[in-house]
């Protein structure tokens, strides 16, 4: 995460929200004192999923239609059914329908959050979030939130991770022994997947340390970051580092899959090292 066009209000909703992953980065080691790790963690980071996770994603997909005037996340209510992506707002930490109500982590208390809205005024309370959980065994590992509008948190974050940078979209559909795509963004991940490609995707350009452990467990991973400069030095920093292979798109002038998919209707991909 880069901090340097952050103001201090970015900084300091970063820090709140998204805290685990700042305090893992060497900016936010020297930002944050040691003394408010465990907070943070306590309150940003959930090592083993809660308890009522799939009724969770349930009440979250039940929000679509609450917010029909919002443009569906992977633009067709098929596909969001097909890959349970729900919508979550602040507004649903006070609903005790919520099941994840009151909850330690930030997203889901309410007391935390009043305290949040007395330091932070101008912050909205009505912030949403995609919600994209990931499976393992048919049984939900992880969950990504991806905030609908980054400039309600001062662009901080654009995506909240409950168990930190690890998560892993595809594993309980993935083919270990044959080649596996390794793509940055979920809809990227949703695009391989529907033109029928092997393919897992993560949430960040980063490759933490558990996400590896996994990728290693492929016998032939693939690397597909985006079609841009960061993807494409730290393709080659992998490539390097970890021996992985790395693909581009071809065919198209889009920067990744899942933009490929919508304006070309096909992707396309070649290996190159």
């Amino acid at each position: 995460m880069a901090l340097k066009n952050l103001d201090v209000n970015g900084i300091f909703l970063k820090c709140l929200f998204d805290g685990y992953d700042l305090v893992e980065g060497d900016i936010g080691k020297l930002l944050i004192s040691p003394k408010l790790y465990p907070y943070i963690k306590q309150t940003t980071y959930v090592e083993n999923i809660y308890e009522d996770a799939d009724t969770f994603i349930e009440y979250c997909k039940y929000n679509l239609d609450k917010y029909k005037d919002i443009s569906l996340y992977l633009g067709n209510k098929e596909l969001m059914n097909k890959y349970n992506i729900g919508i979550y707002s602040l507004q649903d930490c006070s609903n005790k329908d919520n099941p994840w109500h009151d909850k330690e982590y930030i997203l889901f208390n309410s007391t935390q959050l009043q305290h949040v809205y007395k330091l932070c005024p101008k912050l909205s309370r009505d912030i949403k979030f995609w919600v994209c959980p990931s499976y393992n065994k048919g049984q939900v590992e992880s969950i990504g939130f991806r905030i609908l509008n980054p400039e309600q948190v001062q662009t901080a974050f654009k995506w909240l991770f409950m168990y930190g940078n690890n998560i892993i979209y595809g594993k309980d559909t993935v083919n270990k022994d044959a080649p596996c795509f390794i793509v940055e963004g979920f809809r990227d991940y949703v695009a391989l997947k529907e033109n029928g490609y092997n393919v897992i995707g993560l949430g960040s350009v980063e490759i933490s340390s558990k996400q590896k452990e996994f990728i290693n467990t492929l016998k032939t991973p693939i690397l597909l970051l985006d079609n841009d400069s960061f993807g494409l030095k730290k393709s080659l920093e992998y490539n390097k580092q970890y021996k992985y292979s790395i693909a581009t798109l071809i065919q198209t002038d889009q920067k990744d899959a899942w933009d490929a998919w919508q304006q070309d209707k096909y992707i396309d991909i070649s290996c190159i090292k």
